[in-house]
């Protein structure tokens, strides 16, 4: 069965689109994301928050980020940064 035109169409457009193009000043940072940044003195447009979550069991933050270059995020480029009162425990 050959696939529809329209279908086929549609499924090359969302591929060719680039994975992410969101930068963190186009973010609601945290206050956990801001201090992890900080500790990888790094600049806010140069990482993009991918996840975060507080640990009910201790109360430790987890801030996952990842480069950006040009609006793209860098394959492999990831960080982890635990932050626990304000103050990074772990990166």
């Amino acid at each position: 069965m050959r696939p529809k035109p329209l279908l086929l169409s549609v499924f090359l457009m969302l591929t060719a689109l680039p994975a992410t193009q969101v930068s963190a000043e186009h973010q609601q940072l945290s206050e956990a994301a801001r201090i992890a940044i900080a500790h990888l003195g790094v600049a806010p447009e140069q990482v993009r928050v991918t996840d975060e979550y507080t640990s009910a069991h201790n109360q430790v933050t987890h801030v996952y980020l990842r480069q950006v270059k040009d609006g793209l995020d860098v394959a492999g480029a990831d960080a982890t940064v635990n932050i626990q009162d304000r103050t990074v425990i772990f990166s």
